[in-house]
């Protein structure tokens, strides 16, 4: 789930969506925010495929603005049967995410970089979310 160079322009925020990252969590962002991109999915059921879940096993968290990562972390590791989608726009919030993550062994969480609108205006399916 990427955007144009145009679309991205879109993206209305209150603060830099861009900080100063050091050279290892540039890095660290080019090797693993690929491999944490949900699926592109027509429908929950194909979402829930995409995401690693069978038909009534675990749910769906969506967590909008997730911050430091902190908090979508901890949810992660107490319930690694569940998938959780995180939405952030700021750079450090993901690399903070990447390293919680890192630390506490989760490997159930998906990162969006895009506005909330963009996932929710038809890029994530309706009813998909738990």
């Amino acid at each position: 789930m990427t955007t144009t160079p145009e679309e991205h322009q879109k993206i209305k925020v209150f603060g830099r969506k861009k900080g100063k990252l050091r050279p290892d969590e540039v890095a660290r962002m080019e090797q693993q925010l690929p491999g944490m991109s949900p699926p592109e999915a027509a429908d929950r059921n194909a979402l829930r495929r995409g995401l690693g879940l069978d038909a009534g096993e675990g749910r769906i968290w969506l967590e909008i603005g997730f911050g430091n990562g902190a908090t979508l972390a901890e949810l992660a590791a107490r319930h690694p049967q569940d998938r959780f989608i995180g939405v952030e726009v700021f750079w450090e919030g993901i690399v903070s995410l990447m390293k919680r993550l890192d630390e506490n062994g989760s490997d159930n969480v998906r990162v969006v970089r895009e506005s909330a609108q963009w996932l929710l205006d038809g890029h994530l399916p309706p009813g998909s979310v738990d």
